[in-house]
C-alpha cells in the first residue's frame, strides 16, 4: 500500500535514511490490517526497531525523522497524542507512535491528501479489488510445465525425428 507519489515524486527528494524509516512507519501502519478489516492510522516503534530493521546509527535515524517530521509527511506523539516536533520533544519518551501523513486516517483505499506541501495535492492509492484480494491461482498449462533434463531431452529427440520425417 505505497502509494505511486512516494516512487514518482518524493523518492529524489528523500535521502536513503528517511526513505528508510519512512517504509518502516508505512510498514508499521498502512501495512497491517486488523481483525476489522481496518488499517492502523499510527502505531508505536521504538529507536531500536528503527536500529534494527534499518540498519542505521541511532543519530541517522533521530536525523531522519525530524526531516520528515520538517516535510510534513510523519508524525510522532506520545499516547495522549501530544505532538512531538523536535528531538529533544522526542527525548526521554516511554512510547513514541508514528503515523503516516501521506494518508488520512480512515482507510487506504480512496484518495488522500497529502499534508507535507503547502499545495494540497490527491494521492492515489491501490484500490483493494475482490482480483487482487483473492490468492493467486496456478494455472496448469503443459507450456508452461517446468521439465526434468530427462524429459527435455527426450523431447528434443522427438521434435528432431519430427523435422526429419518430413
Amino acid at each position: 500500500m505505497i502509494p505511486n507519489t512516494i516512487f514518482d515524486n518524493l523518492l529524489p527528494s528523500l535521502s536513503e535514511k528517511e526513505l528508510k524509516v519512512l517504509l518502516i512507519i508505512l510498514r508499521q501502519t498502512i501495512g497491517w490490517v486488523s481483525k476489522n478489516g481496518k488499517r492502523k492510522s499510527r502505531d508505536w516503534i521504538s529507536h531500536r526497531y528503527f536500529i534494527n530493521t534499518t540498519g542505521l546509527s541511532r543519530k541517522s535515524i533521530t536525523q531522519a525523522i525530524s526531516l520528515l517530521i520538517k516535510k510534513g509527511f510523519i508524525r510522532a506523539e506520545t499516547t495522549s497524542h501530544q505532538t512531538l516536533e523536535s528531538s529533544n520533544d522526542r527525548k526521554g519518551q516511554m512510547r513514541i507512535y508514528y503515523s503516516c501523513l501521506l494518508f488520512g486516517r480512515d482507510d487506504c483505499t480512496q484518495p488522500k491528501v497529502q499534508l507535507a506541501s503547502s499545495q494540497r495535492k490527491i494521492l492515489l492509492t491501490t484500490k483493494l479489488t475482490d482480483t487482487k484480494l483473492k490468492p493467486q491461482t496456478k494455472v496448469n498449462s503443459t507450456y508452461h510445465k517446468r521439465l526434468t533434463d530427462f524429459q527435455r531431452y527426450q523431447q528434443v529427440l522427438r521434435e528432431g525425428k519430427d523435422k526429419g520425417s518430413l
